[in-house]
């Protein structure tokens, strides 16, 4: 998610020749601002006919953690990103296996955010994942 409009690279092709755009088809797009299911409508050209609709998701930017330990807990702050409802914090001991430890709603006139995390005598990695919820789905950014 950016803001603006996003148009996914689409390859088309007639078993293995690679169509042309313009040429051999055209591209339109719906709902390709926003966070959510967005769509390509391809639409053949010359001797190529019909329509094939494909949908995208759009997902909320993924945003880093700063983390600092002090003494028994641990306190977390991020950057907000744009569009986010929510945050989900991860934490493993491992570093391998993440479990959800915090989900915090977002703010929209915040732009950074912070929380703080026991840690019960375990020294944790963490990752965060912001998410929108766009019902009845809720879309996640990438780690």
């Amino acid at each position: 998610f950016t803001g603006k409009a996003i148009k996914p690279a689409v390859t088309v092709k007639d078993g293995k020749p690679k169509l042309k755009k313009d040429t051999d088809y055209t591209l339109s797009y719906s709902c390709n601002t926003d966070i959510g299911i967005a769509s390509v409508i391809i639409t053949g050209k010359g001797k190529y006919s019909g329509t094939i609709k494909q949908n995208f998701n759009i997902i909320p930017p993924k945003t880093e953690l700063t983390v600092i330990s002090s003494g028994s807990s641990y306190n977390l702050s991020w950057k907000a990103s744009k569009g986010a409802t929510g945050y989900k914090i991860y934490g493993s001991t491992d570093g391998k296996k993440f479990k959800l430890l915090k989900t915090v709603d977002a703010d929209d006139k915040k732009t950074s955010l912070s929380t703080k995390i026991t840690s019960n005598g375990k020294k944790y990695t963490f990752k965060i994942k912001a998410y929108t919820e766009v019902y009845p789905q809720t879309f996640y950014s990438k780690y």
